[in-house]
């Protein structure tokens, strides 16, 4: 016999010791009591088979029994030849793919195929401890995408953090993220998302804005003259960097820039605010949004305007425009599949934000190059 098949067996036999199946009284080691022992096969040739496989009064069958009918049997005086290896070709070559793609099944299957943990941190802003920065929308925006995900496969509970009004502060946001650099796994995937207002301000170290503008997320307790409070994108950038995973879905409905307003008092409508020291607030004529910094590779960078505009919410809505449709997709209405990505969220809410708000444009940059699915029916 040759020596792959002899390696083979061995390697079978040893594996089907520590299959967890069941076998009758009197079955041990592949033989039935009262089978005569093996003869001793000569050196480099099969031990001979058991003749336990036959028909029994047990349930299950180990995978020995299985494979065995496809090697070649020894027999006592029968020497290993050429003829003798080969005398069941197509049995034992179809064998060795079902080996070969077992041990390969990574390159046969997709990215979201293999089993992964999602987590999330998912934030909401609409009542402020300032109350000129309220909106009306934020909180049901983070809830209901809570909701979509739960009400699917895939998300548990215990891996979600959902924060919204008081509880939705600089430090808790900060934490929430810190705690998952210490539970995430490579092979693992993370989904930021944000409601509420946005701002910006003169860049600080390490001075890398292109725009010389530092953007803010404004967490509950912002401060209507001072980012002191917000987070900045590059405190989210390095609790985002901390995470052992590139598989990142940053999803933000807030603004950065915005139609101009009196300083420190938002426009009621957009997700935005403008600072100035007096006077009137004017935007910028090119702000870059988050997307300098988030847009990591391997991450999908999802905003629910352009650079340079504020996304809107809306009464009739309820909820920020851009994210009644993203949810309303993830929920099904985007893919009548069983899995709906964030890529297919966001087609589906793109064109109908923009049709319904007129001049809000939302942003997708996918440095992932495959399916981040969300929800799962």
């Amino acid at each position: 016999m040759s020596g792959p098949l002899v390696a083979m067996h061995r390697v079978l036999r040893a594996g089907a010791a520590k299959l967890p199946v069941s076998f009758p009284q009197g079955w041990k080691s592949g033989r039935l009591a009262g089978d005569p022992p093996f003869p001793p096969p000569p050196p480099g040739a099969l031990p001979a088979p058991s003749r336990a496989f036959r028909r029994s009064p047990r349930r299950y069958i180990s995978i020995l029994d299985l494979v065995r009918p496809l090697l070649v049997q020894y027999r006592p005086g029968m020497r290993a030849s050429l003829i003798g290896s080969i005398a069941r070709p197509k049995a034992i070559l179809a064998l060795l793919g079902v080996f070969f793609l077992a041990g390969c099944k990574d390159l046969v299957s997709s990215d979201d195929d293999n089993p992964k943990t999602n987590w999330a941190v998912i934030v909401g802003v609409s009542g402020y401890k300032s109350p000129s920065l309220n909106l009306k929308w934020a909180d049901d925006d983070a809830l209901d995408l809570y909701d979509a995900l739960r009400s699917g496969r895939g998300w548990e509970s215990d891996n979600l953090t959902i924060l919204t009004g008081s509880s939705a502060t600089k430090d808790a946001i900060k934490s929430a993220l810190g705690r998952l650099a210490k539970r995430v796994s490579a092979d693992d995937r993370v989904l930021f998302y944000f409601s509420g207002r946005g701002s910006y301000g003169p860049d600080r170290p390490p001075f890398d804005e292109g725009d010389g503008l530092d953007e803010y997320l404004m967490p509950y307790d912002a401060l209507p003259n001072s980012p002191a409070n917000d987070l900045s994108d590059d405190e989210i950038e390095a609790l985002l960097s901390a995470l052992p995973t590139n598989n990142v879905l940053v999803v933000l409905d807030a603004g950065f820039a915005g139609a101009a307003s009196r300083a420190g008092i938002p426009s009621a409508k957009q997700k935005c605010l403008l600072r100035a020291s007096g006077g009137t607030a004017v935007a910028p004529r090119s702000v870059d949004g988050m997307s300098h910094e988030l847009a990591r590779p391997g991450y999908v960078f999802i905003s629910a305007a352009q650079n340079g505009v504020a996304p809107a919410e809306s009464n009739q809505l309820r909820n920020g425009v851009f994210t009644y449709y993203f949810v309303e997709g993830l929920r099904g209405a985007a893919n009548t599949g069983k899995k709906t990505s964030a890529q297919q969220g966001f087609e589906y809410a793109s064109s109908r934000t923009a049709a319904y708000e007129s001049g809000q444009s939302p942003q997708l940059i996918d440095n992932k190059g495959r399916k981040f699915d969300l929800t799962a029916r």
